[in-house]
């Protein structure tokens, strides 16, 4: 596995390929990718998030990650299991947005992380 920097993965052409078929077949904001009626008034979705197991393969799911919320999904409750639990952490206790902004939890479950966490796991390894 190959771990990449932030920018470079933001700008791979695989994952704006990913990207954009998924909009061109659920629409820009996804609206017709749905996949729970609990939809807030800008039109994201709140799920239960459960990642397993996989090793260093694990570090995938921030990519996931970053793949569902560019589709308006968000999470309510998350669970992991071995490397499932780095990211399931990691979406759990980073805000996103300016850190010196004032969010209460419910603003934090609107918010896209999977950035912040990309950049968090970059760190790590460069």
């Amino acid at each position: 596995m190959t771990i990449i920097s932030t920018d470079a993965f933001l700008t791979h052409p695989d994952v704006i390929d990913c990207l954009n078929k998924l909009k061109k077949k659920f629409g820009y904001r996804a609206e017709k990718f749905v996949v729970l009626d609990v939809i807030d008034s800008e039109g994201n979705q709140y799920v239960n998030l459960v990642q397993n197991g996989g090793g260093l393969l694990g570090l995938d799911f921030v990519g996931y990650t970053y793949i569902l919320e560019q589709m308006s999904i968000r999470f309510i409750r998350l669970a992991g299991t071995c490397s499932g639990t780095i990211n399931t952490a990691l979406v759990t206790v980073i805000g996103g947005g300016d850190k010196n902004e004032k969010v209460t939890a419910k603003d934090d479950k609107k918010r896209a992380k999977s950035v912040d966490i990309l950049k968090a796991v970059c760190d790590l390894f460069f």
